[in-house]
C-alpha cells in the first residue's frame, strides 16, 4: 500500500492557517499588553485622585471657628475676603480659587517624631506650638515664591493662627498636578462661592465645601464635596445674611 504525501494545496491551507494562529496570538498578547498599561493608568490617576480628596477631608474635617467675633484669629474665607481680613496688607496674595481658614484638632506632622535633623527650637519655629489653632490656606498663588517655578496647588500653614489670614506660617506644595481649582460653600439653602465669617453677624462655618478642580494631564474636572463636621448650618437652620455690627 503506497503512502500517502502531502498536496500543495494542503500546504498552503496549513500554512495560512497557522499565519491565522500567530496574527491572532499576536494581536491578543498587544491587546492584553495595551489593556494592563490602561489599566495601570487608570489605577494611578484613581490613587491620585483618592490622595488628594483625603488631605482635603483631613483639613475640612478639622475646620473650626469661634463664635465670638472679638476673637480675630478664627475665620473662614474665601477669595478676596482674605484681602480684606484684618491685618492683611497690600503685598498680601489671594485669587478666586484661594480659600482661607483655621482647624483644631490636627494630628502632629509625623517629622515632629522622626526627625532627627533639626533640634527643639528649629521645629517649634517651623511647626509652631503642639496645640491650638492653625491657619491654613489653599490656593493656586503661592504666598511666597516657590523655588521650582512649577505651577500647583499651594498649602500654607500657620500654628498659632492671628489675625492677618492673608500671610505667615511655612508654604508647601499640596500638589503639583493641579491645574484649577474652584469653592463653593452650602449655606443651609444653596451654593454660595464665597464665605466671608468677618462680615457675618453671626459667625457659621458651611455645612459642606464643594471642590472643583482639573488636574494638568486631563481634560474632564473631578467634583467632590466634603462635610464640614463643627458647622451647625442646616436646611432647617440656613445662614441668614446679616451684616456684622
Amino acid at each position: 500500500m503506497r503512502q500517502r504525501g502531502l498536496t500543495l494545496i494542503e500546504l498552503l491551507l496549513a500554512l495560512v492557517v497557522s499565519t491565522i494562529v500567530i496574527m491572532a496570538a499576536g494581536n491578543a498578547y498587544v491587546t492584553g499588553v495595551g489593556y494592563g498599561a490602561k489599566m495601570n493608568a487608570g489605577r494611578d490617576a484613581a490613587a491620585r485622585q483618592t490622595i488628594f480628596e483625603t488631605r482635603l477631608s483631613e483639613l475640612f474635617s478639622h475646620a473650626y471657628i469661634d463664635v465670638d467675633a472679638a476673637n480675630t484669629a478664627t475665620y473662614f474665607l474665601s477669595g478676596d475676603a482674605v484681602m480684606g481680613s484684618p491685618a492683611a496688607g497690600s503685598n498680601s496674595s489671594t485669587d478666586e480659587g484661594s480659600l482661607v481658614f483655621t482647624v483644631l484638632g490636627r494630628r502632629l506632622p509625623s517629622t515632629l517624631v522622626s526627625s532627627t535633623d533639626e533640634d527643639f527650637e528649629t521645629i517649634n519655629e517651623k511647626f509652631g506650638p503642639r496645640a491650638g489653632v492653625t491657619e491654613i490656606q489653599i490656593g493656586t498663588t503661592p504666598v511666597g515664591t516657590d523655588p521650582s517655578g512649577q505651577p500647583g496647588l499651594y498649602l500654607r500653614e500657620q500654628t498659632p493662627s492671628d489675625s492677618d489670614a492673608s500671610q505667615g506660617g511655612e508654604e508647601s506644595k499640596l500638589s503639583a498636578d493641579i491645574e484649577t481649582i474652584s469653592f463653593e460653600y452650602f449655606d443651609g439653602t444653596d451654593w454660595q462661592t464665597t464665605w466671608d465669617t468677618n462680615s457675618m453677624g453671626t459667625r457659621r462655618l458651611p455645612s459642606s465645601v464643594r471642590v472643583t478642580y482639573k488636574f494638568r494631564d486631563e481634560t474632564e474636572e473631578h467634583i467632590a464635596v466634603f462635610s464640614v463636621p463643627a458647622s451647625d448650618v442646616t436646611p432647617d437652620n440656613p445662614v441668614v445674611q446679616e451684616a456684622a455690627t
